[in-house]
C-alpha cells in the first residue's frame, strides 16, 4: 500500500442488512458509491476492502464487500469507520488563472450541488466564488482547506465547507 495514501471518513457501519452479510454505511451521503474498495482500520492499519455492490436503499446505504457473505462474517464490521481514498485535487499552481474556474460547478459534500461559479471576486486576502443558491446569492471562500478535488473533465468543485455557511444565506 502507498504511504502517501490520505483517507476520507465518509461514515460507520451501523448494522447488517439481511443475512447474506450486507452492511449499511451510516452518517454520510451517495457521493461515494462508484468506489471499489472502502478501508476500515483494523488494529491501528487502514484495511482496504473490495466492493462487490454498494447501492441506496430508502436513504441507506448498503454495501456488501467481496468474501463477506454471512451475518457472522459480517459482525466484525459493526461500528468501524468506513473511509475512501481522498482524491488527489489539482493544485492551485497549476491552475493558469483562478477565473478558469468560472462556470465550474461547486459541490458540497454535506449540502450537495451549490450550482455554477457565476462570479469569482478577489480581495487581497483570499478569493470568493459567488453562486445563486435557492435564488440567493451565497459567497463562497476559494480556499484549499475547503477543496477536496477539482475534477476539469465534468467542471466540478468537490468541497467541504464548515458546518452553517450556506444556512447563514439562506435563512
Amino acid at each position: 500500500m502507498k504511504k502517501d495514501l490520505s483517507l476520507k471518513k465518509i461514515g460507520f457501519i451501523s448494522k447488517l442488512n439481511g443475512f447474506n452479510g450486507e452492511l449499511v454505511i451510516a452518517g454520510t451521503s451517495e457521493d461515494f458509491l462508484t468506489e471499489k474498495f472502502l478501508f476500515m482500520f483494523m488494529d491501528g492499519m487502514p484495511v482496504p476492502f473490495s466492493v462487490e455492490e454498494m447501492f441506496d436503499k430508502g436513504g441507506n446505504v448498503i454495501v456488501k464487500l467481496e468474501d463477506v457473505n454471512d451475518e457472522d462474517s459480517a459482525r466484525r464490521f459493526i461500528k468501524l469507520e468506513v473511509f475512501i481514498v481522498q482524491k488527489k485535487r489539482k493544485p492551485k499552481s497549476e491552475i493558469n488563472s483562478i477565473h478558469d474556474l468560472l462556470n465550474y460547478h461547486l459541490i458540497d459534500s454535506t449540502f450537495g450541488d451549490l450550482g455554477p461559479i457565476i462570479r469569482i471576486d478577489e480581495f487581497p486576502q483570499q478569493e470568493i466564488a459567488v453562486c445563486i443558491v435557492k435564488e440567493k446569492e451565497v459567497l463562497i471562500p476559494i480556499n484549499n482547506d475547503f477543496i477536496d478535488d477539482i475534477d476539469d473533465e465534468n467542471r466540478q468543485i468537490l468541497v467541504t465547507l464548515p458546518d452553517g455557511l450556506i444556512d447563514l444565506y439562506l435563512l
